[in-house]
C-alpha cells in the first residue's frame, strides 16, 4: 500500500479523521514469476486493490487460491491456479453496498490455466444483485476439471463481458454459467463469447 502522508501517520488521541479522508489510500499489488503454496488464501485483498500476475504459481491453498472484493483492478497473465482444497480457485466478490459505482474496474484473466479446485475454477458474483461499472475479459485460458462451474458469473449489473479462445472441459457442473446478469446493451460495451471450446460437464451443461 502507499504511505501515507505525513499528516495522517502520527494519529494521537486528538486527530479524529474521518473514513473519507484515507480513501485514496488503496492496496496494491504486483507479481512476477512467483509460486505460492499452502496458505488458507493465497492471495486476499479488500476493496478498490490493484492486482496484477505474470507467470505465477498458486496452488493447494485451503480456501479460495485469490479471494478479493470489489477490485479496482485484476489482471492475471499466464498464472496457474489450481488445487484448492475448499471454495474456488479464483473468487471475485462485489458488495451490493459498496461506494465509488461509478469507478471504471476491470478483471482480465489471460493465457492461464485454472484447474482441479474444489469449488468453481472463476466465480464472478454478488451475493445479492449488484450494478458496478465491470469489464470482464476471460482470453486464452484453459478452465478444467474444476468440482463445480468452470465459470460462474452472477447477480451483477456489468458494463462488459468478452470470453474468447477459452478452453472449457471436464468441469463437474455447468462449463460456463452465467446467471441473473444485466448488460448495458450498446455498441461501446459488448457481450461476446467467442472462439471457445466447451468439452463435457459431468452434471450440467456446455454453457
Amino acid at each position: 500500500m502507499d504511505e501515507a502522508p505525513s499528516e495522517i501517520q502520527d494519529l494521537g488521541s486528538n486527530n479524529i479523521l474521518g473514513r473519507s479522508y484515507f480513501l485514496n489510500y488503496y492496496a496494491s499489488l504486483s507479481l512476477h514469476s512467483v509460486v505460492i503454496s499452502g496458505f488458507y488464501n493465497q492471495i486476499r485483498a479488500g476493496c478498490n486493490a490493484t492486482i496484477s500476475l505474470s507467470k505465477c504459481f498458486l496452488t493447494d491453498s485451503q480456501s479460495s487460491c485469490i479471494h478479493i472484493v470489489n477490485p479496482c483492478y485484476f489482471r492475471m497473465h499466464d498464472t496457474n491456479v489450481m488445487r484448492t482444497k475448499a471454495a474456488s480457485g479464483i473468487s471475485i466478490n462485489w458488495l451490493s453496498d459498496s461506494s465509488h459505482k461509478e469507478i471504471s474496474r476491470i478483471v482480465s484473466i489471460t493465457q492461464s490455466d485454472i484447474a482441479q479446485n474444489n469449488g468453481v475454477g472463476i466465480e464472478i458474483r454478488s451475493q445479492r444483485y449488484s450494478v458496478h461499472n465491470i469489464k470482464v475479459t476471460i482470453a486464452d485460458s484453459a478452465i478444467y476439471r474444476n468440482m463445480r462451474e468452470g465459470v460462474s458469473i452472477r447477480n451483477l449489473g456489468l458494463s462488459g463481458i468478452v470470453l474468447t479462445a477459452n478452453e472449457l472441459w471436464k468441469n463437474e457442473n455447468d462449463n460456463l454459467k452465467i446467471t441473473r446478469v444485466h448488460h448495458k446493451a450498446n455498441k461501446k460495451y459488448a457481450f461476446k463469447v467467442t472462439n471457445c471450446h466447451f468439452e463435457y460437464s459431468k452434471q450440467g451443461f456446455g454453457v
